[in-house]
C-alpha cells in the first residue's frame, strides 16, 4: 500500500485509517427517535397496568371482606357488648362503598340502623365503582347458610367493579362460593 490510500480490505480488517470514527447526526437522530418511541410505549403500558392493578386491588378487597363475614359466621365470632349475633354479612351501600356488618336479631339482610351494626365501612376511590347497590350477602351461623338479599333461592349475585371502562366481576353463589 502506498501513500494515504488503503484498500477496503485493510479498513475492514480494523487497521487504522485516516477516516475519523463516530456517528453522523442522521444516525444519532434515528436512534433518538427509536428510543423516544419505545419510552412512550413503556409509559403507556405502565399507566394501563396501574389502572388494572387498582381495579384488581378493589375487587380483591371486596372478596376478602365477603370471606371475612363468612369466616366470622362459621367460627361463631362474638362481638363485645352484644349477647346475640344473628349472623354476618356484606352490604353494598352505594356504587362507592360497602359495609361489613353483623345483625343483633334474626334478620337475614342489612337492616339499616335497627338491628345491623357496622364493623367496617369500605369506601372505594372516586375512579372505581361497584354495581349492586342495595344488595346483601349474609351468612347465618353455625352452618353457615348463605342468604343473597335475604333469600336462599337466588342462585348468585354479581358485583361488577368498573374503572374507566374496564370491568372485573365477583360472583357470590347461594352455596357461599366466591368466584372472581
Amino acid at each position: 500500500m502506498t501513500g494515504g490510500n488503503k484498500s477496503r480490505k485493510a479498513l475492514w480488517a480494523g487497521e487504522r485509517s485516516d477516516f475519523k470514527r463516530g456517528f453522523t447526526l442522521y444516525e444519532l437522530l434515528v436512534v433518538l427517535a427509536i428510543v423516544s418511541l419505545l419510552s412512550v410505549m413503556v409509559v403507556a403500558r405502565f399507566r394501563a397496568g396501574q389502572k388494572n392493578y387498582a381495579l384488581a386491588n378493589a375487587k380483591q378487597a371486596f372478596v376478602a371482606t365477603v370471606r371475612q363475614a363468612q369466616s366470622m359466621a362459621t367460627s361463631g365470632t362474638e362481638m363485645p357488648g352484644y349477647d346475640t349475633i344473628g349472623g354476618y354479612g356484606v352490604y353494598v351501600q352505594s356504587a362507592n362503598s360497602y359495609i361489613l356488618f353483623f345483625n343483633t336479631n334474626s334478620g337475614k339482610e342489612h337492616q339499616g340502623g335497627s338491628g345491623s351494626v357496622a364493623i367496617n365501612t369500605v369506601n372505594l376511590t372516586n375512579e372505581i365503582t361497584v354495581s349492586g347497590a342495595g344488595n346483601t350477602i349474609f351468612f347465618l351461623p353455625p352452618q353457615p347458610v348463605t342468604y343473597l338479599n335475604g333469600e336462599t333461592t337466588l342462585e348468585s349475585l354479581d358485583f361488577i367493579f368498573t374503572r374507566e371502562g374496564n370491568n372485573q366481576t365477583v360472583r357470590v353463589t347461594k352455596y357461599g362460593s366466591i368466584d372472581y
